[in-house]
Order: structure tokens, then C-alpha cells, then sequence
């Protein structure tokens, strides 16, 4: 009789190396570092670095598809990195060989990110975005998620100020307060967007179809449903409300309340999946609103922050912002506020 290589394997196994801790070329790798958000990754992973001694120091290489700005970004470190230029999927692919953890600013990450993702769950790297593009972060979720779960690889997304906060804030009170009832976060801010993160807000919304938009309204699009169901707390703002706990305040949608609550809500899921003894909460709310003493500041915030109402709203919305770049009452991408400006940001 023949038999087949199932057998063979199971007579002797061949023993496949542990991709997510064999040593690679490099520490991190950031790629799209000419970028304005991709400078200030590397202004600080260098200055970070610059502390640790030579002899331990992590090596580290910023990636780009200009060799030029690379070069210039490099002289401003104090370490130096290795540059990697890239032309196309097959240096990405090579990329993630020889790197265990990308950082991608590279966006919009709905035209430019997924190919970064697939080389790293096939080369079992580790990933990091900012993405703040919900429908594309579902999607590689649905792509992804249970092979890099088998494989061992992490891709974390949307570790920007649009969500970072509210994760940090819900884990730090999970870890010390035990399950919640309620998350519920009142979120105010002053700063800016760049350039490219203003050009992906164009893309997203220029090209947003009825599937993009149902994703978006979903809730729970990246996961961690409720044992209780959907409740009316649970989807977005779309008026101005009263705060139930503080009548005094108006409520309104956040700039981070969309991403954020999706987000804090993946990763009570995740803690669900994984296990490790960390329990957000079974039947958690989570309610991320910016809030005012006066109606009429809500509803201005209401008409810079509520949700998309349809796809022609989201185009009308995208023509608007091209508008305002043209006349220059915007950055374009690669540009920013300034770091004296950046200053006085906060939330």
C-alpha cells in the first residue's frame, strides 16, 4: 500500500521554525517616515533610542518610496537608522522579512495599507498603524484576524490619538476596578490635524459606498458584542442630548468617539477571545461624547463630528475639505502644525 505525506509527517514531523521570535535584521522598522505623522514617529522611537547604550541599542530602519527625504530624515537622527527604499509589494514583502515590528504611517491605509498587513501575517511580524478608517480596519480584521492568530503575529491598529486615550483609560480602570457596567468618557480637545491625515479623511469620504457606510454605523463592526444586545447608548450621537448623569451638559460626538468606542469595544472582545483573567465587562456600555455648557457650542460640534448620513453627504463632505486645502485654510500631506504650535495642544 502507499502512503501519503500526512503519514510520513506523522512518522516524522518536520519541525517548522517559530516565526514570531526568530531575530530579524531589525527591531522596528517605520515605514513611511517622510510623512509628517511618519517624522514624528521617528523624532521619537530616535530619541528613545539615543538613551539606550550603543552596545544594546535596538537596531531599528525607516522605510519610504522616496530614497532623497529618507536620507534627510536620517541626518536629523542621533542614531542612525538603516533606509529602506521602497518601489512596490515585493519590497514591502521583504520588508517584513527582515523587521519584527512595522510601524505604518503610510496612508490612507484603505489605498495603502493592506499589502503592508498580508507580508506581515505571512512573515509573521508584528504591525502597528494609526488607522482611523473603520470600514478598512473591519475588513482586515475579516481578512487577517484568524491568521495572525494562528501564526502569532499582532496587528494593532489605530494606535493614534483617535483612540489611544480611551484604551488606555478603560484597560487602566478594568485592571484596577474589575468588569465594568459603564465606560462613558467626556472628551475635549485643542490641537490639529496634518496634512495626511486630512487627505485620508478625503479618500475615505470621497469613496465611501452603502456597504462603507453600514460598517461605519455598526457599533460593534470590529467586535465585542454584548450577552444583552444592542442599546440605544450603544450607537452614536446623532443629536445634541442632555448628559443623564450631569443635566447641566450638552452632549455632542467627540472626534474620537466613533474610532475610540469601536475600538475600547474590539479589545473587551479580544480580552473575551484570548482569556488571560481580564474581563472589560459582559454587558459593558461604552459612551465617549465631547460635552458643553451651552447648546449652541454642542451643535457646532454636532456639524463638525456627527455621523455621515449618507454616501452623497460623505462626497459633499470631501469637497468641502479639497475646498478649504485649496484656499489653504488647511496643510496639505506632508505638512503639520509646527512643534511651537504643537505645544500648546492637549486634551
Amino acid at each position: 500500500p502507499t502512503m501519503d505525506f500526512d503519514e510520513l509527517d506523522e512518522l516524522d514531523p518536520v519541525e517548522l521554525p517559530e516565526l514570531s521570535t526568530e531575530p530579524r535584521e531589525f527591531a522596528v522598522t517605520i515605514y513611511g517616515a517622510t510623512g509628517f505623522t511618519g517624522c514624528l514617529m521617528v523624532e521619537h522611537l530616535d530619541a528613545l533610542l539615543s538613551k539606550q547604550d550603543a552596545s544594546v541599542r535596538l537596531s531599528w530602519a525607516i522605510a519610504g518610496r522616496n530614497s532623497s527625504k529618507l536620507e534627510n530624515v536620517a541626518s536629523r537622527c542621533k542614531t542612525r537608522p538603516e533606509l529602506l527604499h521602497i518601489t512596490g509589494d515585493a519590497d514591502i514583502s521583504k520588508m517584513a522579512a527582515r523587521s519584527r515590528v512595522i510601524i505604518s504611517a503610510v496612508g490612507p491605509y484603505s489605498v495603502c495599507g493592506e499589502a503592508v498587513v498580508a507580508a506581515c501575517v505571512q512573515h509573521v511580524t508584528h504591525y502597528v498603524d494609526s488607522a482611523g478608517e473603520i470600514p478598512w480596519m473591519q475588513e482586515m480584521v475579516t481578512k487577517y484576524h484568524d491568521e495572525a492568530k494562528e501564526k502569532g503575529a499582532m496587528i494593532v491598529h489605530s494606535v493614534g490619538a483617535v483612540s489611544a486615550p480611551d484604551e488606555i483609560l478603560c484597560y487602566t480602570l478594568v485592571k484596577r476596578l474589575g468588569p465594568l457596567k459603564q465606560y462613558r468618557e467626556y472628551f475635549s480637545q485643542y490641537g490639529g490635524l496634518s496634512g495626511g491625515t486630512l487627505q485620508t479623511n478625503v479618500a475615505f469620504l470621497a469613496g465611501m459606498t452603502a456597504s462603507q457606510l453600514a460598517v461605519l454605523r455598526d457599533p460593534f463592526c470590529l467586535g465585542g458584542k454584548r450577552d444583552c444586545g444592542d442599546r440605544a447608548e450603544d450607537n452614536d450621537c446623532s443629536q445634541v442630548e442632555v448628559d443623564p448623569l450631569f443635566p447641566y451638559l450638552h452632549l455632542a460626538p467627540a472626534y474620537n468617539s466613533c474610532t475610540g468606542s469601536r475600538v475600547v469595544r474590539r479589545s473587551c472582545g479580544l480580552f473575551e477571545e484570548f482569556g488571560g483573567g481580564l474581563e472589560y465587562g459582559r454587558n459593558l456600555s461604552v459612551v465617549i461624547r465631547d460635552s458643553a455648557l451651552q447648546r449652541g457650542a454642542a451643535e457646532q460640534q454636532m456639524l463638525q463630528n456627527g455621523p455621515v448620513a449618507s454616501t452623497e453627504a460623505a462626497a459633499a463632505a470631501a469637497d468641502s475639505v479639497r475646498g478649504a486645502r485649496d484656499r489653504g485654510d488647511v496643510p496639505w500631506p506632508g505638512q503639520g502644525p509646527p512643534a511651537e504650535t504643537r505645544k500648546l495642544y492637549g486634551s
